[in-house]
């Protein structure tokens, strides 16, 4: 893996091959693609005032299954099988850096002049006169 940045342009020139035309109009890795596509639910519930809601199409999604679907479009089951997966990585993530987060915070509150100095004077824990 390589440790320095890199510009934009240089990103550009090195990854150009690999950029897909999108019908958003811009230019993105399939990856990418991919990602935007499984990030949320491609169909919702709509109402319209009515007592059964019937399902329609995310706008989010129109252009992308528009009247013939994108050729990097994925499937629904796909799409969710994604989603899951980056939805279970995220949690045992999140676990590990809140508890590093706790942790930190913890070590800052017990080290820091600037948090006992902010204390009220009376119950200041290490600073006296």
């Amino acid at each position: 893996m390589n440790s320095a940045p890199i510009s934009v342009e240089q990103w550009k020139t090195e990854n150009a091959a690999r950029l897909v035309e999108c019908r958003w109009g811009c230019r993105i890795t399939p990856e990418a693609c991919r990602a935007y596509q499984s990030r949320s639910s491609r169909y919702v519930k709509h109402f319209n005032g009515r007592r059964n809601p019937f399902t329609r199409a995310n706008a989010e999604y129109l252009r992308c299954l528009g009247p013939d679907p994108c050729p990097h479009a994925t499937s629904d089951e796909e799409a969710h099988a994604s989603r899951s997966e980056r939805a279970f990585r995220n949690d045992a993530a999140s676990i590990a850096r809140r508890c590093l987060g706790n942790r930190a915070r913890e070590v800052a509150r017990a080290v820091s002049p600037d948090v006992m100095l902010s204390e009220a004077r009376w119950t200041r824990s290490l600073i006296k006169r």
